[in-house]
């Protein structure tokens, strides 16, 4: 192999390495597009927490929970358990205080 071609070698793998290591911040991008899904939502959602497998993890404001759809919801809940909850949804309520 020639000098000019070892040359571009090199080259071409410092760049893929360089490009492989800036990559984007998708945890700020999918916490974005989730906020905003709440936000199209409506109340009670308030942040989609994570994703586990087919069920949404959202954080929702209990005290909206309880005073307008069900005063029985407490910390949680799924569509197990409270049928105005989706299927395929976990309800979590925000706490009150930190640490909560």
């Amino acid at each position: 192999m020639t000098h000019l071609a070892l040359t571009r070698s090199y080259l071409i793998l410092a760049v893929g390495a360089a490009l492989s290591s800036v990559r984007p911040d998708t945890t700020a991008l999918a916490r974005s597009r989730a906020d905003s899904t709440a936000h199209r939502r409506g109340a009670p959602y308030i942040r989609k927490a994570e994703q586990r497998g087919r069920i949404a993890v959202w954080i929702v404001d209990g005290t909206y929970v309880r005073t307008n759809i069900d005063e029985e919801f407490t910390n949680y809940g799924q569509h197990y358990g409270f049928d105005f909850i989706p299927a395929n949804e976990f309800w979590i309520d925000r706490e009150g205080k930190p640490d909560e």
